[in-house]
C-alpha cells in the first residue's frame, strides 16, 4: 500500500484550511503562507537574521492549539531523526531550525522559503527549506 507522505494533494484541490507560519524573524506573529495548488505545497520567505539562524512552527488556522511541529527541538534538514507532528497543542519548544549550529550554513541575510507539503489526506508531511537566488 501507497503511505500518506508518498501520495501528493490532488493538484486541482483548494487547500483544507489556512497555514500560518510563526518564527524569530518576527516575534512568533503568525504570518500566512501561499498555497500552492498545483503541488499542494505551502510556501512563505524568510530572511535570516543577524545571529545567523531561525526558528519556526506553523499554525493552522493561526491557532496555537493547531500547531504543525518537529517531533525535537532544533530540527534541520539534515537530519532524518525527527516527523512532522500535530495539528495539535504540545509544540511548545519544538521549533525547526534554519542555520542549526554548524550543521547547515545560513549567514545573516541569506534569502530561504520554507515549504509545506500536504498529503492526499491533508496533513502535512513533509517540510523543508530551500536558499533563494
Amino acid at each position: 500500500s501507497v503511505r500518506e507522505s508518498e501520495s501528493e494533494w490532488p493538484c486541482s484541490r483548494h487547500a483544507p484550511w489556512r497555514l500560518h507560519i510563526v518564527g524569530t524573524w518576527n516575534d512568533f506573529a503568525p504570518s500566512e503562507m501561499h498555497f500552492h495548488a498545483t503541488g499542494g505545497t505551502f510556501a512563505h520567505p524568510v530572511v535570516v537574521g543577524g545571529r545567523g539562524y531561525e526558528h519556526f512552527q506553523l499554525l493552522v488556522d493561526a491557532s496555537w492549539d493547531k500547531a504543525i511541529h518537529p517531533s525535537i527541538a532544533d530540527a534541520n534538514i539534515s537530519q532524518s531523526s525527527w516527523k512532522v507532528c500535530g495539528p495539535d497543542k504540545a509544540g511548545h519548544g519544538l521549533n525547526w531550525q534554519v542555520g542549526n549550529k554548524g550543521r547547515e550554513k545560513a549567514i545573516p541575510g541569506v534569502r530561504l522559503v520554507v515549504l509545506a507539503q500536504l498529503g492526499m489526506h491533508g496533513t502535512i508531511v513533509h517540510v523543508s527549506w530551500l536558499q533563494l537566488p
